[in-house]
């Protein structure tokens, strides 16, 4: 360890009370509060930090990642301890943490004490993409840039002792990074790894968000039942813009609340500023992700544009009291294999089996007062156009109700009897054997069902509309598909091309954008309604939801098709795999 200008009896009880050391090595005298935090950070070796903005957080970040560096350094038998520290970008990290190195080496110097001068540099030893900073007892900070929008993967041979990560709600909305990265690279050897100072630490911070909309819940999820199971390792930790004593409230930006506090509802200001993860701050999916992800890479289609292009169609009918439906709709989803030369951001693209594909929803009709014979007659007619690889049905009177049509060899298009191929479910294939076999029924019994749900979802019928609802989720707020650009967004010159046809599929796919923004849980009480199996039941605050229903149906098509050319390329099944969301 460097020498320390403090006696041993200072250094031990440091150990003991890291508030003391704050004060002892940064001259920090800490607010009650946000010393309780840090001890609970100081002996903890796993903690989601749910505090609300202004509480102290990266204060306290700072605090103590660098006194476990000069506290607790690794025996000279081992390697150095490594701590890392990841923010959204490595600019944040220079913007926010970065600063506050010079900020206590100009005034503390005892903490200046600690590292050596490289390059007339205080410890900084930082290279291109890393900063770094390196102490005389050769333990290092460092602050990595974690490219999350490629999911973290320049990260794969990194380990360290230390683990923190900030604004973890900002990055598991766009990344699957912590996930298949950075949780597992905490493994560096260290002195006791189970002790609750010297075993390795994975520390993560974030304001609350809505429980049942936003994938970081899950990880408090796991946290609850692990401390309910007994765990000493595990903390759940949250604190309020309220905590703060007499002495320190001079420091907090009470303006800066009274603005937030008028300018969001009080779901949204509960979760932000008091730190509570609260129902109510955004809808299931949350008009902010379908904003981000709109691109005027994304135009209405009427056919197919590429012959690799991967098309799948989701229909809904609600059929009425007569001959004719009240409601029949489609969303059509196109993925577009996209070659791995060309992908330099995983943003708006989903992986498979190390394939990407560039997804999006390109094609949307409804029709109102139509029968069974049209309703088929118009799903040929696309299918002419789009060559699809998957149909899938609503499972209730209406979607059977257009099956009896559809696997039939003449079609009514546009008015008109014709001869086209039926189309059907596998099944039904020796009954129909010139159909092509592309049809699906989103039901617990059909395989291309089975094949993209976790099993845990086929206990009831409500099971799988609750799964469906969280892929498609987990798509836009993990950026894994690019919605149609706003129609104004668009050129002139791009507007005048477009056919009427084109312009009807525009305004269907912004009714089916609207329509998915109305979707939500329904609730009690403020607490959600579950079924008697324990799943959640969906509907539109205000309108309807037929349409994004078939967009639900169709992007779940979509997935099956996908799953299936990777089953027979050889890949394995998908379908143990947890949706992200609150079960």
């Amino acid at each position: 360890m460097a020498k320390l200008s403090i006696t041993q009896a200072e250094i031990e009880e440091s150990l003991r009370d890291p508030v003391m050391a704050a004060w002892l090595i940064f001259g920090i005298e800490l607010d009650p509060f946000q010393a309780c935090r840090l001890r609970y950070m100081w002996f903890t070796r796993q903690m989601i930090d749910s505090s609300g903005v202004s509480t102290g957080k990266t204060e306290l970040m700072f605090i103590l990642s660098n006194l476990r560096a000069i506290l607790l350094p690794n025996p000279r038998d081992l390697p150095p301890r490594i701590s890392c520290i990841y923010y959204l970008s490595l600019g944040t990290a220079k913007e926010v943490y970065w600063p506050k190195f010079e900020k206590y080496i100009d005034q503390s110097p005892l903490f200046r004490e600690q590292f050596i001068v490289h390059r007339k540099k205080w410890g900084d030893v930082s290279t291109e993409g890393v900063l770094k900073r390196r102490y005389k007892n050769g333990s290092l900070i460092e602050l990595p840039a974690a490219d999350f929008m490629r999911d973290s993967k320049n990260q794969a041979s990194r380990r360290f002792n230390d683990l923190q990560i900030d604004e973890i709600c900002e990055i598991d909305l766009t990344s699957q990074g912590v996930n298949k990265q950075l949780m597992s690279r905490a493994t560096a050897p260290c002195f006791n790894k189970n002790h609750p100072l010297h075993g390795n630490k994975v520390l993560l911070f974030g304001h609350a968000e809505d429980p049942m909309t936003h994938p970081t819940y899950q990880r408090v999820k796991k946290f609850k039942q692990s401390i309910r199971d007994g765990s000493q390792k595990h903390v759940l930790f949250t604190s309020s813009f309220r905590d703060y004593s007499e002495k320190f409230k001079k420091y907090r930006e009470d303006d800066v609340i009274r603005t937030e506090k008028g300018n969001l509802t009080d779901d949204e200001f509960i979760q932000k500023w008091e730190g509570i993860w609260k129902m109510g701050g955004q809808k299931w999916y949350d008009p902010k992700w379908i904003d981000r992800l709109r691109s005027i890479q994304i135009t209405p289609q009427v056919t197919r544009i590429q012959s690799n292009d991967i098309h799948a169609l989701g229909w809904d009918t609600a059929p009425g009291s007569s001959q004719k439906a009240d409601f029949s709709g489609g969303v059509g989803l196109r993925a577009r294999p996209m070659p791995k030369s060309k992908v330099k951001s995983l943003d708006g693209l989903l992986e498979m089996d190390g394939e990407y594909y560039q997804v999006a929803p390109t094609y949307a009709v409804v029709l109102q007062g139509r029968g069974a014979p049209e309703c088929s007659g118009l799903i040929h007619k696309v299918d002419d156009r789009f060559n699809f690889a998957r149909i899938m049905m609503d499972p209730g009177g209406g979607g059977a109700w257009i099956y009896k049509e559809m696997v039939k060899s003449e079609q009514k298009i546009d008015g008109q009897w014709q001869e086209r191929v039926g189309l059907c479910e596998p099944p039904d294939q020796g009954l129909y054997p010139t159909a092509r076999p592309i049809v699906r029924f989103f039901k617990r019994g059909d395989q291309d069902v089975r094949s993209i749900f976790p099993s845990k979802f086929f206990a009831g019928d409500e099971g799988i509309v609750e799964a469906g609802h969280r892929e498609l989720m987990r798509s836009l707020c993990n950026s894994h598909m690019l919605l149609p650009g706003k129609r104004m967004e668009f050129s002139r010159a791009v507007r005048s091309a477009w056919t009427p046809a084109e312009l009807q599929v525009m305004d269907t796919l912004d009714r089916f954008l609207t329509e998915l923004m109305g979707v939500s849980v329904m609730t009690k009480d403020k607490k959600p309604v579950v079924t008697s199996k324990g799943f959640l039941k969906f509907h539109a605050k205000k309108g309807k939801k037929d349409i994004a229903m078939a967009g639900m149906y169709g992007y779940c098509g979509l997935l099956a098709a996908l799953k299936e050319d990777a089953l027979i390329a050889g890949a394995g099944s998908y379908a143990d795999e947890d949706c992200i969301g609150v079960g």
